[in-house]
């Protein structure tokens, strides 16, 4: 279930709800990636493209937070109507390091990330994607019409995939450049009438011709 079904209304309510949740503090942490497996050292490319990614902070209350390697998105038709054209994907893991259940709100979305103003890669969340309307610009911040709430049990690690669009309609070719993505999460510790909890974690991609 890669892609995608637009959802104004879920996107409004979720905007909503993050407007009125409360921040918490995060620990500052080196990026949480581990140690890195052999087919990361031999850093693979992608078209031509070589692409790193690192997570910031490390940790989120009880939440310990790491990325995956690249690999190549599985091509999807779920909806013909909307384009569907993915480039590369790599997981994030949360892994809960406390002693409560953690349950985490859905905070799913797409963006652009941008080089001088201009959109060079399309980031989304599981189930997300873009909007492709004739010969216009595609648009970012279209959602399966689920809900992606999830618990994370003490010691259990839950993990959800990015995905990374390139070059398509209204966005600028790919270039080296450094990417961030500040994505939003929400979640509650503890019973379901804990405090609901933000925090915001940014995801770097580093952009490099291969061999370059």
């Amino acid at each position: 279930m890669r892609l995608t079904a637009l959802s104004v209304l879920m996107c409004l309510v979720l905007a909503g709800c993050e407007a009125q949740a409360p921040t918490i503090e995060t620990r500052p942490s080196a990026p949480a990636t581990g140690p890195p497996s052999p087919e990361e050292r031999s850093e693979p490319s992608f078209d031509g493209w070589t692409v790193r990614v690192s997570v910031e902070p490390g940790s989120a209350g009880p939440i310990e937070l790491a990325v995956g390697p690249f690999r190549l998105a599985p091509a999807s038709d779920s909806h013909p109507a909307l384009g569907s054209h993915p480039w590369i994907e790599h997981e994030v893991r949360f892994l809960n390091g406390g002693d409560r259940i953690v349950r985490f709100e859905d905070t799913r979305i797409s963006r652009f990330l941008r080089r001088a103003g201009e959109p060079v890669l399309l980031v989304a969340d599981e189930g997300c994607g873009y909007v492709k309307q004739g010969k216009k610009p595609v648009e970012p911040g279209a959602c399966l019409l689920y809900l992606d709430a999830f618990t994370v049990r003490p010691g259990s690690t839950a993990r959800r995939t990015i995905t990374l669009f390139k070059e398509l309609r209204g966005m600028e070719s790919l270039a080296g450049a450094t990417y961030t993505w500040r994505k939003v999460i929400r979640f509650r510790v503890g019973s379901e009438d804990a405090p609901v909890r933000t925090a915001t974690i940014r995801l770097t991609y580093e952009l490099a011709p291969a061999g370059g």
